[in-house]
């Protein structure tokens, strides 16, 4: 269901759907061009259950997501999209773990994500600026921020239980940790494990 105003090709649309790839609530200001590449949209949006891993091709690391936001950018596919991203993430699958709260304000385009996100998850609460680039092969991410509290085990970043917090700058690139490259500095770094004992 939904509503539609202007002309062809300048036009408003809000309303309710639900597609192959999740629902979606929209109240976005479209402007099409000749190419689809060209063409900007403008405004609200809410997405329930929605498949971006698909949508994106990036089902290897991404999965659903439930956010609300507000977009600008243009083009539709992902060597087009040009989006500019301010918002709020009740949740969103990444690397098979279902992240709560997350915010973030960016602009992603061509499977290249800038910006600062912060994350408010049971297992997770950090904040971080940087760019992740999902353009080759095998991921990267530039990112520095504060862990505040991460339990590596369950965010499925490690197989053993590991809590740890830092301040942190990473140059990374993998799919898996057994094939991390790259660089990680951390500072005040506290590590817990359980049955380690502190250091003297």
């Amino acid at each position: 269901e939904g509503n539609f105003q202007g002309t062809n090709q300048r036009f408003k649309t809000f309303g309710k759907l639900n597609t192959g790839l999740g629902y979606l609530e929209r109240n976005v200001q479209m402007d099409l061009k000749d190419s689809m590449s060209l063409s900007g949209y403008e405004g609200g949006v809410k997405l329930r259950k929605f498949q971006l891993g698909k949508l994106l091709d990036l089902q290897a690391y991404l999965g659903n997501i439930d956010l609300e936001g507000k977009i600008k950018g243009r083009g539709f596919s992902k060597k087009s999209a040009h989006v500019d991203f301010d918002g709020k993430v009740s949740e969103i699958h990444f690397n098979q773990y279902a992240y709560k709260r997350v915010s973030f304000k960016g602009n992603f385009q061509r499977q290249l994500f800038k910006g600062a996100v912060s994350v408010r998850d049971s297992n997770l609460i950090a904040s971080m600026e940087g760019e992740i680039n999902l353009q080759s092969a095998k991921a990267s991410y530039l990112l520095n921020g504060n862990i505040e509290h991460a339990h590596l085990g369950k965010i499925r970043l490690m197989k053993e239980d590991i809590q740890l917090s830092s301040g942190f700058e990473l140059d990374l690139r993998f799919n898996t940790l057994d094939d991390l490259l790259g660089r990680a500095s951390f500072t005040d770094l506290n590590i817990q494990k359980p049955g380690m004992q502190d250091l003297p």
